[in-house]
């Protein structure tokens, strides 16, 4: 009983004494006491077969093993759902544990974070003057004199209002400042718009007296070339006639000289036929053709 007793307590000694030179965390302790190397992170222990030349593989993508390790399997990556706005946190390797965040434009709305709320927008006239975190929401604050934001948004800043010569309306916090017209260059350009409309109107005047004078000036001459020539031609035509019948002239001239003593005849005839008689009282008529003859009283001849 007791030679037993020796050999469990010097058992005992020998694993204290090889357990102290054993690292605890890069080593452990097989089952035959012996020392062995653990699997560095982001792999794990293939087999227990080779104490000091261990076979280790790498974990898989969704794995990861964050310290050296004797276990045969490794460590399942954290679910992140997306319907409630979570995702991985970047880099996802096999090394490390890859906890869940909130997505961009959201944060955690209390511990433990399984769900994320979105962003506080900061109305118009406010900017963010405390972006949110993982843990915090936006905190806004009044847009400072001369500056304005119109929009709401949970990353906005408040703009400068811009700088005008002419100031027609001052800028708000929620609206930027209207640029007005100069004087100087109003009056300008009503200047120019009157000499321009002074200048049009003389220049119509002048060239609608030109152009009369020009329309009266190509009616004359369209009128002498037209009507002109027809006069001359009906005058030379008369005049032609005239000096060309010289002849014709004549014989009127004569005719008419001829047809006054038969006229005048004529009448005396008539006179002549009622008023002369014979001395039985018959009317004595001259024949035509021939000349009077006076009558004359017949004498006998002298026997």
């Amino acid at each position: 009983m007791k030679n037993w007793l020796v050999i469990d307590l010097l058992i005992l000694a020998v694993f204290h004494a090889t357990s102290q030179s054993c690292d605890p965390e890069r080593k452990y302790i097989n089952k035959a006491g012996e020392c062995c190397r653990k699997c560095p992170p982001g792999t794990r222990m293939a087999n227990l077969d080779n104490c000091q030349n261990p076979r280790c593989d790498p974990c898989k993508d969704d794995e990861y093993q964050d310290r050296y390790t004797d276990e045969l399997k490794c460590k399942r990556q954290p679910f992140c759902d997306p319907n409630v706005h979570l995702e991985s946190s970047k880099p996802i390797t096999q090394d490390k544990i890859s906890v869940c965040v909130c997505m961009n434009g959201y944060h955690c709305g209390s511990p433990p974070c399984d769900t994320c709320t979105q962003n506080r927008q900061c109305p118009p006239g406010y900017r963010v003057s405390k972006s949110a975190t993982q843990h915090s929401d936006n905190e806004c604050e009044k847009c400072p004199p001369g500056t304005f934001s119109d929009t709401n948004s949970s990353e906005s800043s408040c703009q400068p209002w811009r700088e005008c010569k002419a100031v027609k309306q001052e800028g708000t916090t929620t609206a930027d400042r209207i640029c007005g017209v100069e004087h100087i260059g109003l009056i300008i350009a009503i200047v120019l718009v009157a000499v321009v409309a002074v200048i049009g109107t003389a220049a119509t005047f002048i060239c609608r007296g030109k152009c009369e004078d020009i329309l009266a000036q190509k009616k004359k001459q369209f009128h002498n070339q037209c009507f002109e020539p027809l006069k001359d031609n009906k005058d030379v035509e008369i005049g032609s006639m005239e000096d060309t019948n010289p002849l014709h002239a004549g014989q009127e001239a004569e005719e008419n000289e001829v047809n006054e003593p038969v006229q005048e005849r004529e009448a005396g005839s008539n006179s002549i036929d009622i008023g002369t008689r014979s001395e039985g009282g018959q009317i004595v008529r001259q024949e035509q053709g021939k000349e009077d003859v006076l009558s004359q009283s017949e004498s006998c001849p002298s026997t």
